[in-house]
C-alpha cells in the first residue's frame, strides 16, 4: 500500500508536480509517515495536491507531513484535503506551524 507507494515516489527525484488522491484509502499514521519520508526528497516539486481526507492519519502522520512541507523549499502551489483524517489539534497546529514556514507558496 502507502510503503509501496513511497518507495515509488523516492525514485521521481525530478518530479514538479504531484498530485495524490488518497482520499477514502484506509491510510493510518504509519502510511502517512511512509508518504510523507518520501516527499522529503522530492525536492524539485513546486506544485502538491494531497487529498488524504477520510483517513485516520492521526497527529502523527499530520506531523510527519508537517515536516515533509518543511523541507519543500520549491513548492509554491499547495493544497491540502484533510477532513475527517483524526488530526487533532496537535496534528492541526504541526500543519499550522509548517504551513507558516513556507513563505514562496503562493497558491
Amino acid at each position: 500500500g502507502a510503503s509501496a507507494l513511497a518507495k515509488a515516489l523516492q525514485q521521481l527525484r525530478q518530479l514538479t508536480t504531484l498530485t495524490l488522491q488518497l482520499g477514502n484509502s484506509g491510510l493510518r499514521a504509519e502510511g502517512a509517515a511512509a508518504l510523507a519520508k518520501a516527499l522529503e526528497t522530492l525536492s524539485q516539486v513546486t506544485t502538491l495536491d494531497l487529498r488524504l481526507w477520510n483517513n485516520d492519519l492521526g497527529p502523527e502522520g499530520a506531523s510527519a507531513l508537517a515536516k515533509a512541507l518543511q523541507q519543500l523549499r520549491q513548492l509554491t502551489t499547495l493544497t491540502l484535503q484533510l477532513g475527517n483524517s483524526g488530526l487533532r489539534a496537535e496534528g492541526a497546529a504541526a500543519l499550522a506551524k509548517a504551513l507558516e514556514t513556507l513563505s514562496q507558496v503562493t497558491t
